[in-house]
């Protein structure tokens, strides 16, 4: 994801060149953190603040535990090939406190997890580690699927979008069996580099230098075998016998023992559009752009042109094909939404200026910055 950085009001933040992820390859330059999300109500309270007592086995006693608010860009953070889907509804919350929260209490630990549009947030803080027993270091923040299959029920899927904002390292998936541990892990280490960490063969290093960049992830498992993608490309496969015991999915952060005790400083991921067995996929991906890595090339089937109070769409879409935009100032705030756009249609907006627009055909997505005078 190549963006160039914002300079002033009327900088543009919207140039984008869409990198398709070999194995090993570092992925384009990297947002900066201020472009793709803000954050409002801090500071967050020290972990040390909290004064826990080890064990702490009841951390519900200390709850609420509030947090600083963080407002996703959608216009830069939700793209890609999946992150247009809904946040998967059947989860609970697994954190340094409680191993099974559920929805209805997310609001609880928004320290360590929120929701902005289709964008779930984990953040871990320095100096943390897992209080909800006497188990040392496993800070986490992670989400994982209520209902668990095994070798018998088919194929499962798991696909989302991840922005990595910040890095102290850790787990960011896991296939996991309650009976047999993980059957295929990603990590992201320290240094921003994404790893597909097989059980039973050989680490494959899927990209390097990720903090400010995006992704696109997608895991298949029958309960025995499973599959692994990244940005659209079969990568590896393997195997873990799991003959007793079911499989869930879970996706966060998962700081582990090996990593050190305690945090050594903050950490912060965004995953976009998690869902598990997705449906309405884009029924002609190579006709609508680039669905690799970042999916935002500028459309070669529509061009807004500007003019004065707002801008005209032509598109060369037909055949049923809609064109739906959302309109954002640079500030990632919307300005406005219109679906099924026509061919030379008159969008207005509110007021001139430099906006950035989010183009969806088929649940693609592509941008173009648009000056309206």
């Amino acid at each position: 994801m190549l963006i160039t950085k914002r300079t002033t009001a009327i900088g543009g933040f919207l140039f984008f060149v869409a990198a398709q992820a070999a194995t090993c390859e570092t992925l384009g330059s990297s947002a900066t953190s201020s472009e793709l999300y803000t954050e409002s109500g801090g500071p967050n309270p020290t972990f040390e603040s909290y004064k826990f007592v080890r064990p702490t086995v009841n951390c519900n006693k200390y709850k609420p535990f509030p947090g600083s608010v963080i407002k996703v860009n959608r216009a830069l953070v939700e793209t890609g090939e999946d992150s247009w889907r809904p946040i998967y509804q059947p989860i609970r919350l697994h954190n340094l406190c409680e191993s099974t929260i559920p929805r209805s209490d997310f609001h609880q630990y928004q320290r360590w997890y929120q929701e902005d549009g289709n964008t779930q947030i984990f953040r871990l803080f320095k100096g943390e580690e897992n209080r909800r027993n006497d188990r040392e270091g496993a800070a986490r923040s992670e989400v994982f699927t209520t209902e668990g299959f095994k070798k018998g029920d088919g194929w499962q899927t798991f696909v989302a979008r991840y922005t990595i904002i910040s890095t102290d390292g850790g787990a960011i998936f896991q296939s996991k069996s309650n009976d047999h541990n993980w059957a295929v892990q990603i990590d992201l280490e320290k240094n921003g580099d994404i790893i597909l960490d097989h059980r039973q063969k050989t680490n494959v290093v899927l990209a390097k230098n990720m903090v400010g960049k995006s992704f696109d992830l997608k895991v298949m498992d029958d309960g025995h075998d499973y599959k692994v993608y990244f940005n659209g490309k079969l990568i590896d496969s393997g195997f873990l016998s799991r003959p007793t015991g079911s499989t869930n999915f879970r996706w966060g952060i998962y700081h582990g023992e090996v990593r050190g005790r305690f945090m050594d400083k903050d950490m912060m991921i965004f995953i976009s559009g998690a869902t598990i067995n997705p449906k309405g996929t884009n029924p002609n991906p190579s006709s609508i752009g680039n669905q690799g890595g970042m999916s935002s090339l500028v459309s070669q089937f529509v061009r807004l042109h500007s003019e004065v109070q707002g801008f005209r769409v032509e598109t060369k879409f037909s055949n049923g094909i809609t064109t739906d935009i959302e309109v954002f100032d640079l500030n990632g705030n919307a300005v406005l939404s219109q679906s099924d756009v026509a061919n030379h249609q008159f969008v207005s907006v509110p007021q001139k200026g430099i906006y950035l627009a989010r183009i969806t055909q088929n649940h693609s997505h592509f941008f173009q910055k648009v000056m309206v005078r």
